[in-house]
């Protein structure tokens, strides 16, 4: 036998294949979803939708496979058994991931061993629905209906043990009333009994069933969230509705076989996690009455560090200095608390509030010359997702000169070639949303503002790309300060050149500010471990 260095040649190529495929590309052929339940529900709605995005960003198919029963055991059973090569993937539940684990007693799977979890796509508030002509149109005359005639009444899920099961049994307890459970294999079986009268009542997930509420079929009573759902702000919370205390939320994920490699688990992660961050599908998660869990998270971390390495880079000087972000749907932003300092903000004390100013989420006072401001901004201009104020020692020095201007004399400086709105006028009170609508007007489109006498405004359609802009503002205007300290006159650079760095600076400016405000954010989470949280 012919060999080559000592090894026989069969050998030779049995290692020379192995090792081509233990370097292929992935994914290199189509990826599976189980969900675990009927389609129609809304656990099926939100693998079709992530599926169908995902598709397109790893450029193979993403197939949804739909393996119902008991209560979603069959199929997170068939994915834990499956290989754990990343190629099937689970739509995971709060019933598949920890309801049932507690309700049956012969598991064939384990839910904290057997799988690792990918990304949490959504939060999700039931909604309770009745039949049409249902004599029940108020969470109360359903109380009351349920007392008069125990037993009679009888409700849907899509499995014992899901949050449609444990939402109706919570709701039992908490109101005295005795109903009859009846479960499916999934709510896409559940819906076409109950919108014939068939059962009296559902708790379903909001996306499965918003669209039936639209259409008529079903008559919506009341959310199961502490919080109105902004899907139907018109629909009380249960706990509005006579059931103080009472809350019930599901949640959805992907989730993958224990051992996938992970690196496999950070791309899809990092995939997914971008899809759900894109105004796109915040909206369509919107519309189907659920929270983009992932994206608001990311973006609440993100806003975080963002404050914590103004401290570091020294962008922090003065008061009443605030960053602010628009969360996705366009409804909510968050800003940071009043009297806290910048290295205490977290992930999780930052306020979020609407545009009107309604404290939404959050403990403590929020500074109001800042809502003025950045509400403002925010309604007024497409690109600003995200706004920080602050008063950076170089920049405030050009705003303190009678003719500072940011001039064009080198690098730092072109990012911001006609991007630049100075207001002469702002004393750095402002009492109303009016003058708050001023300022607005004044940045206009573009992403920077110097305030006389004062700091800056500078904003993105970012975190990170804001930061980086307000970074290197910083750089440019030290450097202009310093040469005038100097008593020389500045030398500007040619106008074509300017325009051409512009142009190709700003083509470039979201993934370079991605790439470099993630590089700052790794280098804080190494020096403080948990400072998104």
């Amino acid at each position: 036998m012919r060999s080559i260095l000592g090894i026989p040649s069969f050998l030779l190529a049995l290692i020379c294949a192995f090792g081509a495929h233990a370097q292929e590309r992935y994914p290199s052929k189509p990826l599976r979803i189980v969900v675990p339940f009927a389609p129609g529900g809304s656990t099926d709605i939100f693998a079709r939708l992530v599926g169908d995005r995902l598709s397109s960003v790893v450029g193979q198919p993403v197939v949804i496979e739909n393996r119902p029963g008991a209560s979603g055991n069959i199929g997170a059973e068939a994915v834990a058994r499956s290989a754990p090569d990343g190629y099937t993937l689970l739509m995971a539940t709060t019933g598949v991931m920890a309801i049932n684990n507690a309700l049956y007693k012969n598991m064939t799977y384990d839910a904290a061993k057997d799988f690792e979890a990918v990304v949490f796509i959504a939060s999700i508030s039931n909604v309770v629905i009745v039949p049409p002509d249902s004599p029940a149109r108020s969470v109360a005359e359903l109380i009351a209906l349920a007392r008069r005639e125990p037993g009679k009444l009888s409700f849907a899920s899509s499995g014992a043990g899901s949050s449609t099961h444990m939402s109706v049994e919570l709701f039992k307890s908490m109101t005295g009333t005795d109903i009859l459970h009846v479960p499916y294999k999934g709510s896409g079986q559940a819906l076409p009994d109950l919108m014939s009268g068939r059962v009296s009542m559902m708790f379903e997930n909001m996306p499965g069933a918003v669209s039936h509420i639209k259409a008529g079929k079903v008559r919506a009573l009341a959310v199961t969230g502490l919080k109105r759902a902004a899907a139907m702000p018109e629909l009380p919370t249960v706990a509005e509705s006579g059931v103080p205390g009472y809350e019930s939320l599901s949640w959805s994920g992907i989730a993958a076989p224990a051992g996938t490699p992970k690196e496999i688990i950070r791309k899809i992660n990092g995939q997914a996690a971008a899809i759900l961050a894109t105004p796109e599908m915040s909206a369509k998660l919107a519309e189907q009455g659920a929270e983009a869990v992932a994206a608001e998270r990311a973006a609440r971390a993100d806003l975080a560090a963002a404050f914590r390495l103004a401290v570091r880079l020294d962008l922090h000087e003065g008061v009443c200095n605030h960053f602010s972000l628009m969360l996705p749907g366009g409804k909510r932003f968050l800003l940071n608390r009043y009297g806290l300092h910048w290295s205490e903000v977290t992930a999780s004390n930052l306020l979020a509030l609407d545009p009107d100013g309604n404290l939404l989420e959050g403990e403590g006072e929020f500074e109001k010359t800042a809502f003025y401001i950045h509400s403002r901004i925010h309604l007024g201009n497409p690109r600003a997702a995200c706004v920080l104020h602050t008063h950076m020692p170089h920049a405030t020095a050009l705003t303190l000169l009678e003719d500072g201007r940011l001039e064009m004399v080198e690098q730092n400086a072109l990012r911001f070639h006609d991007d630049i709105a100075y207001d002469d006028i702002y004393n750095g009170l402002v009492l109303d949303n009016a003058e708050g609508e001023r300022l607005a007007r004044v940045l206009g489109g573009k992403r920077v503002m110097f305030l006389a006498n004062h700091g800056v405004i500078v904003v993105g359609p970012s975190v990170a790309e804001a930061f980086d802009l307000l970074y290197y503002l910083e750089r440019a205007c030290r450097l202009q300060v310093l040469a005038r300290s100097m008593g020389g006159k500045l030398r500007a650079v040619r106008p074509e050149v300017i325009r051409e760095t512009y142009r190709m600076l700003l083509a470039d400016a979201p993934k370079y500010a991605q790439a470099h405000f993630g590089a700052l954010k790794r280098l804080l989470d190494r020096e403080e471990p948990g400072y998104s949280r």
